[in-house]
């Protein structure tokens, strides 16, 4: 089993201004599994010359009023791992500092490697302030950063907005060791590129391939393109063609986009998502990302994404959302005539344990109520149990399951204090049922609950069954 343990916060999702409830108390959820398949496609350019960057965004209100030294962020989630910024306004190791430090704190106990970008956002233009996190987190050494990030000085001047509000963004770089799955493209000449691209708009066009039973193609800016904000980047994107999508319907599909460019230093490539999944169709064809890699960080054969003289290499996953096929709906039945009574004359002539009452319709299903004179879990117990059951014959589907809300009352026959029990319960497989096995003693019972003719009256109401409808 795999998955996220936190999804998204309880008081974000019960508060209905933020949507995820809706049309009275309706919410819905999924999952996307995609099993990706190995590389089957790829492409050599010769000249005959010879993790998605996930953020955390932090907003810093009323940063001179702080007192807290250091000041945290709420943790946050990347790679699977919890995470926390610190600012230290009066600084890390000296105290009453001119510098604000900033440090990335670990809250796991292992060791993990972190390549990031720190950023302090400059209000007032771009002018932003950044610093290159490279770290192995472990036990001996849970925090990294900067102790002179920017001076007070500087920060009051320049990155502090007339609000008082400092803006800290951490960005995470994603590799991976598996080449892309869709398409590669490895370029012998950078410099021969670039200059090819000069007569075509600054891009390059790979081939057309197939991935999801379409056809697509990769461009490339590798200079960035300039009319989408990708001035000083390596711009990235996929373009389907479009008589793909009338061959195959439907005429709209939704893809999962993620970017490579290959790492010759850490024999790695460097992974960017895009968040969203695109949607591509006749009329938007194209998708992509203007700022993948910066060109200052490309370029510097320091970094290895240049290798081997001029060498460099790129990719793409591209991942077809199949539209959805399989579902359930939970739904909760409304109860028009919600109470179920019994009566059962002669109690005390008993002699079946259980003893069942007539089955009864409610929520769809059929239900039957047992009581256990000698009890339930244990012979000649001295405690009457009533349990609630789906009645014989009723067939549940594979994996399904009944949510029951309901009230069980044992009513008192000479005035108002009736006994009752309520029920939470999911109903999963037939014959299964669930109640009190104490509900009340057998010596209180004939005292209190049996009448002159030895009659126990039991009453049981429901609150909410549910009901699910599957694809």
């Amino acid at each position: 089993m795999w998955g996220l343990s936190q999804v998204l916060a309880l008081d974000t999702f019960n508060d209905r201004n933020n949507g995820y409830l809706f049309v009275g108390d309706h919410c819905e959820f999924g999952v996307d599994i995609i099993v990706v398949p190995p590389p089957t496609k790829w492409e050599i350019l010769s000249f005959d010359e010879k993790l998605s960057f996930p953020k955390f965004s932090w907003t810093v209100k009323n940063f001179s009023e702080i007192k807290e030294n250091p000041y945290l962020s709420d943790s946050f989630s990347k790679g699977g791992k919890e995470w926390v910024l610190e600012l230290y306004p009066k600084g890390y190791s000296t105290e009453d500092s001119k510098w604000l430090s900033i440090y990335l704190s670990s809250k796991e106990d292992e060791k993990i490697y972190v390549q990031a970008e720190v950023k302090v956002e400059d209000p007032f233009g771009s002018n932003h302030l950044t610093k290159q996190l490279n770290w192995w987190f472990d036990k001996s050494c849970l925090d990294c950063g900067w102790d002179d990030f920017v001076s007070v000085a500087e920060l009051r001047k320049s990155y502090l907005d007339k609000e008082d509000t400092l803006k800290v963004e951490i960005e995470f770089k994603s590799w991976r060791e598996r080449p892309p799955s869709s398409y590669s493209i490895k370029f012998q000449n950078l410099s021969q590129l670039q200059s090819s691209t000069l007569h075509s708009d600054g891009k390059y066009q790979s081939r057309l391939f197939s991935s999801g039973d379409y056809q697509w193609r990769m461009i490339i800016y590798p200079k960035g393109n300039d009319k989408d904000d990708g001035s000083g980047f390596i711009s990235m994107y996929v373009e389907i063609d479009s008589t793909s999508l009338k061959a195959t319907p439907p005429t709209e599909i939704y893809a999962d986009i993620r970017f490579f460019v290959f790492n010759k230093k850490e024999n790695k490539y460097l992974t960017i998502q895009d968040v969203d999944s695109k949607p591509f169709n006749t009329l938007k064809t194209m998708g992509g990302l203007p700022q993948v890699l910066a060109l200052d960080t490309f370029n510097d054969h320091k970094n290895g994404y240049l290798f081997d003289g001029d060498h460099c290499e790129f990719g793409v996953d591209i991942i077809v959302v199949p539209p959805p096929t399989k579902w359930e709906m939970l739904s909760f039945v409304k109860l028009h005539y919600p109470k179920f009574s019994w009566t059962i004359n002669n109690f005390s002539k008993i002699k079946e344990n259980p003893h069942t009452s007539n089955s009864f319709s409610m929520g769809g299903r059929k239900w039957v109520l047992k009581v256990y004179p000698k009890g339930y879990s244990t012979p000649n117990s001295k405690w009457l149990s009533i349990y609630l059951y789906l009645a014989d014959g009723e067939i549940l589907k594979n994996d399904e399951k009944i949510y029951v809300q309901a009230q069980v009352k044992v009513e008192d026959p000479r005035g108002s204090n009736h006994l009752t029990c309520k029920l939470n319960w999911w109903f999963n497989r037939p014959g299964q049922g669930y109640g009190r096995d104490h509900f009340v003693s057998t010596a209180e019972l004939r005292k209190s609950y049996l009448d002159k003719k030895d009659t126990l009256n039991v009453e049981v109401e429901f609150k909410v069954v549910s009901a699910t409808n599957y694809s």
